[in-house]
Order: C-alpha cells, then sequence, then structure tokens
C-alpha cells in the first residue's frame, strides 16, 4: 500500500472511530446543528492557537459529524468537495492582508 492509500484508509479508519464514539457518547437521533455550533467555538480556539492541530482536528470531528448527522456519506462529502473545487477555481478572489479572510469577487 503506498502512503496514499495508506493514507486514505487511515482517514476512513479514523472517520469510522469517530462515528462509533459520537453515536455512542451523544445518541443517533441528533441532527448536524448541534455539532455545526460547537464548531463555532473550536474554529475560534483555532484561530486562537493556529499553531495547535488538535484545534484543527476537533473542527474536522465536528464538520465530519454534522454532515453525517445531516445523512451525508464521507464519499458524498469526497464527491461534493470535488465539484466545489471546481467552482472555487472558476471564481476571482482579491489579495487580502495576512489574518484577513478572502471572499470571491461578486
Amino acid at each position: 500500500m503506498n502512503n496514499s492509500n495508506k493514507t486514505a484508509h487511515n482517514f476512513l479508519k479514523l472517520y469510522q472511530a469517530h462515528q462509533s464514539w459520537s453515536e455512542a457518547t451523544f445518541g443517533t437521533e441528533k441532527g448536524p446543528i448541534g455539532p455545526l455550533r460547537h464548531l463555532i467555538d473550536e474554529a475560534q480556539e483555532a484561530i486562537d492557537s493556529p499553531d495547535d492541530i488538535t484545534e484543527y482536528v476537533d473542527c474536522l470531528f465536528l464538520i465530519t459529524d454534522a454532515a453525517r448527522r445531516a445523512g451525508f456519506s464521507l464519499d458524498d462529502l469526497v464527491s461534493a468537495g470535488f465539484d466545489k473545487l471546481e467552482i472555487l477555481k472558476g471564481r476571482n478572489y482579491k489579495r487580502t492582508p495576512e489574518g484577513e479572510p478572502s471572499y470571491h469577487v461578486k
């Protein structure tokens, strides 16, 4: 197994392990809104500590958990990600100062 396949395999294992933990801890009946609201807080923590990789992992777990609770599979996320990337490539963005968001020109 090459490194790319190993990374993809490990990501799937991580996704599945987090799903099992989340469902056992929080239940299966909850939807995506709670994790999305929690994501707002975790994104701020990542802003406050951009060198702490665990803050990015918290965001990753919350976004995948919310998407799964909304009925999207990991395959759905990846497919939609490729589709969205093509849309992003077709947009124009203005340069912004460091630390400021870059929005596409409308």
